[in-house]
């Protein structure tokens, strides 16, 4: 049988898919071969969240004496005779008075801070002054007007105040310890509504008192 003869161009596009081929499969596999191992990691279980933020700043004094804010007005005594920052209140361990709930208000027991006596300015504690319903009863009164302060907003005025029955003097401000929205709006229009207080229907046994009157609105 004699040899079969091809042309040199069959011979030569056999020649190089047979070479395009073996290039493919030598390749092809040793990319399979040296492909990465994953590099993912996985956050500790044991890991610890961030610090909490402070809390804040500690409350400020609920008896603080009235700042210059523009909302919250003050007089000054007759004569410039400035009055002493209140102490905290004293209650002596008395059981707290019912509460006065006149209208969409509630205006509670005043607790008296200090109290002073005509002549020297010399303190008296608050266990010691006697007590004032008529003071309480006078707000309640107001609660009309009052209520209309808050302008639909809830929380706790706590509304100081500090006078003199000899003068008829009275200033007021708002104590830090409200919750009211606004706090200083709503003293400012709690005093409007509520002054001047009926000194000669007052019962009392001292000219000077300072006292903080809780309004729940």
């Amino acid at each position: 049988m004699s040899e079969a003869t091809y042309p040199p161009r069959t011979v030569a596009i056999v020649a190089l898919g047979s070479l395009i081929g073996g290039f493919v499969l030598v390749f092809g596999g040793g990319m399979l071969v040296l492909r990465p191992r994953s590099t993912d990691t996985v956050a500790p279980s044991n890991s610890l969240p961030p610090p909490s933020a402070d809390a804040g700043p500690p409350l400020a004094d609920p008896l603080a004496a009235p700042t210059r804010d523009a909302s919250v007005s003050s007089a000054t005594a007759p004569g410039g005779d400035e009055p002493t920052p209140p102490t905290p209140p004293n209650n002596g361990g008395a059981e707290p008075t019912t509460p006065a709930v006149a209208g969409s208000v509630t205006v509670g027991a005043p607790t008296i801070s200090r109290c002073f006596d005509a002549g020297p300015p010399n303190p008296i504690p608050g266990a010691n002054c006697g007590q004032l319903a008529s003071l309480q009863q006078h707000i309640a009164s107001r609660s009309t007007a009052v209520a209309e302060c808050a302008r639909g907003a809830h929380g706790r005025l706590a509304l100081v105040l500090d006078f003199r029955f000899s003068t008829s003097f009275v200033r007021g401000w708002g104590s830090p310890a409200s919750t009211i929205a606004r706090a200083g709006d709503v003293t400012s229009c709690v005093k409007n509504a509520v002054l001047p207080l009926p000194f000669a229907q007052m019962p009392h046994d001292h000219d000077r008192y300072i006292v903080i009157v809780p309004i729940d609105f």
